[in-house]
C-alpha cells in the first residue's frame, strides 16, 4: 500500500508525530506569520507621474519681440506669479543673501522689520 502524502509532503499513513516534526511545523507557521506576501505600495504597472493627483497645468509663452522663444509649463501658483509681471533680479548667492519675502529696493535685498 502506498503512503499518502499531502501538498507538505507530510507522511499521514501513520499516527506518530514526532518532536522534530512538530517543530518544523512550528517554524514553518512563524517564518510565515513574520514574513507574509505582501502587496506593494505602488502599482509598478502605472507609472508615478499617471498616478499623481490631476492638477491644472498652464502654458505660458515667453515671447520676446514678437516671437515665442520658449514654452514654460507651469501649476496655478508659479503661472500667477509669472503672469503678473514680476521684476526679475539676477543675484549672486555667494555675495548676496535672499530668501523669500526679503524686500527690493534701490538695487538692495533686504529682510523685512516685523512689528513686535
Amino acid at each position: 500500500m502506498a503512503k499518502k502524502k499531502d501538498n507538505s509532503g507530510h507522511d499521514h499513513s501513520s499516527h506518530k508525530v514526532t518532536t522534530i516534526d512538530l517543530l518544523k511545523e512550528y517554524l514553518r507557521l512563524k517564518i510565515n506569520k513574520m514574513n507574509p506576501v505582501k502587496k506593494p505600495l505602488v502599482n509598478t504597472n502605472v507609472s508615478m507621474i499617471d498616478s499623481l493627483p490631476k492638477e491644472h497645468v498652464n502654458h505660458i509663452a515667453i515671447v520676446l519681440d514678437g516671437k515665442v522663444q520658449e514654452i514654460l509649463r507651469a501649476q496655478n501658483r508659479l503661472a500667477a506669479l509669472l503672469l503678473s509681471e514680476p521684476e526679475f533680479i539676477n543675484f549672486d548667492p555667494a555675495t548676496t543673501k535672499v530668501e523669500l519675502d526679503y524686500l527690493y529696493s534701490n538695487g538692495e535685498f533686504t529682510k523685512e522689520e516685523t512689528e513686535e
